[in-house]
C-alpha cells in the first residue's frame, strides 16, 4: 500500500516522534523513505524587511551555520534509516514556505508522516502550523504524529 513515504523533520522533539513512527513503519511494510528538511532562509527579503535595510553583519554566517544544522539534522536521520535497514535518500530544500515544499514533495509519495506541536489558542494564532498548511493542501494521506498522543 505504502511504497514511498515522505517524513519532514526540523530538528524539534515533535518531528523527532514522527521520525521514528515513519521509520518503523517503513522497516514493518517495507517502504523506502525520503527525510526532508525545508530551511527557512531567514535574511529573504520577506522576513528581514521588518528589521530594517540592509542585511544584517552577520547574515552569512547565520546561514551557514543553519544549512550546517540542517545536513547534520537529516544525516541523524539517515542514520537512524540505516540502523532499521530502510531504505533512505535525504532532501534539503531552501525556501520560505514550508508546508507549500512539503506539499509538492507529497506528490511523489504514498503517505506523508509528520509531527505536531499541538499548539493551541494564542501561540497557535502567532506561530501557525505549519502542519495544518500541509494538511488543508495535499491529497496526500498525511500521519500526524502528536506528542501528547504518544505518552499513552
Amino acid at each position: 500500500m505504502y511504497q514511498r513515504i515522505l517524513i519532514p523533520i526540523d530538528g524539534s522533539s515533535c518531528s523527532q516522534l514522527a521520525l521514528q513512527h515513519g521509520l518503523e513503519l517503513a522497516q514493518a511494510i517495507g517502504a523506502e523513505v525520503t527525510l526532508l528538511h525545508v530551511l527557512e532562509n531567514p535574511l529573504t527579503p520577506s522576513l528581514v524587511g521588518w528589521m530594517g535595510p540592509g542585511p544584517l553583519p552577520y547574515s552569512y554566517t547565520l546561514l551557514q551555520d543553519l544549512r550546517q544544522a540542517a545536513q547534520a539534522i537529516l544525516a541523524a536521520a539517515a542514520q537512524a534509516a540505516a540502523q532499521r535497514a530502510v531504505a533512505a535518500k535525504t532532501v534539503l530544500i531552501e525556501e520560505d514556505f514550508p508546508a507549500t515544499v512539503i506539499g509538492q514533495q507529497a506528490e511523489a509519495h504514498d503517505l506523508v508522516v509528520m509531527g505536531t506541536h499541538g499548539r493551541r489558542g494564542i501561540d497557535r494564532l502567532f506561530i501557525g502550523s505549519i502542519t495544518e498548511g500541509v494538511l488543508r493542501h495535499i491529497h496526500t494521506p498525511l500521519l500526524i504524529v502528536c506528542p501528547d498522543q504518544v505518552s499513552r
